[in-house]
């Protein structure tokens, strides 16, 4: 078949992917077009996968100090939650909760921008609402998870009145994949319902695409340290993750967080 191979490299906040994959079609002039960059982005979405989109908002996004918040509702919040509801089947009834409880998400996350504003606080935040719990396998009480910028821990729990707000501050890791996985695998696959909701302000880290001679192995560059690299097969895709330590949280500093008290 006639075609070529592209590497895509993705950098977010020091966390870089590498992915080789082979575009049919006649191999482009050195420079990429619009319309070649469009082929190469439905090729790639075929190795893409939420989790790694997710991973990548996270990495350029949030670190260490920043928290996760979990907020559940208490048996008065939950009656509050589905007070009023028509009568349905089980599964009607389980997305009707599942969309009143992302709404309440939104809502929170307006009312804790509103008052991060008057304080000069810039909100980003990333969160899911789950009726899932995928270790076993069984809906659950649905709930929210959100990563939120270190400075409005005290503003999430004075906003949340329909139950308790669990915080956990993010540790300084190398790859925040595995919250990424963690956040997504809870939340219940609905086919063209989106997974988590993001603020507008994210930084949202865009490839770097160029065409490679032939399908050889990926190599890691010079000073970055492996995380991931996928079993190399001649004429299949290649995935490699990996970090620079020398750009890891460099340019995020840790704001100060008076109350550690959850």
């Amino acid at each position: 078949m006639q075609g070529y191979w592209v590497i895509r490299t993705y950098n977010a906040g020091g966390v870089a992917e590498k992915t080789k994959f082979f575009v049919p079609g006649i191999r482009p002039p050195k420079r990429i077009s619009k319309r070649l960059k469009s082929e190469i982005h439905k090729q790639e979405q075929n190795e893409a996968s939420t989790i790694k989109n997710f991973a990548r908002l996270i990495n350029a996004n949030f670190t260490e100090g920043d928290i996760f918040a979990s907020a559940t509702f208490s048996p008065e919040g939950y009656a509050k939650l589905i007070a009023g509801m028509p009568v349905m089947d089980k599964e009607a009834e389980r997305e009707e909760i599942y969309n009143r409880a992302n709404h309440q998400m939104k809502l929170l996350l307006d009312r804790v921008r509103y008052e991060a504003a008057k304080e000069g606080i810039e909100l980003k935040y990333l969160g899911v609402t789950s009726d899932y719990d995928a270790k076993h396998d069984k809906a659950v009480r649905v709930h929210l998870h959100i990563i939120l910028p270190a400075a409005v821990r005290d503003i999430v729990k004075k906003k949340w009145a329909l139950g308790n707000v669990h915080i956990v501050e993010l540790k300084a890791q190398d790859d925040y994949l595995p919250l990424a996985e963690y956040m997504l695998r809870q939340v219940r696959h609905v086919p063209d319902r989106k997974k988590y909701t993001p603020s507008r302000n994210l930084i949202r880290p865009e490839p770097k695409d160029r065409i490679a001679l032939n399908d050889s192995e990926l190599r890691i560059p010079k000073g970055a340290k492996l995380i991931y690299r996928a079993e190399h097969r001649a004429g299949a895709p290649q995935y490699l993750r990996y970090f620079y330590p020398e750009q890891r949280f460099k340019d995020h500093k840790k704001p100060p967080t008076p109350n550690k008290r959850n």
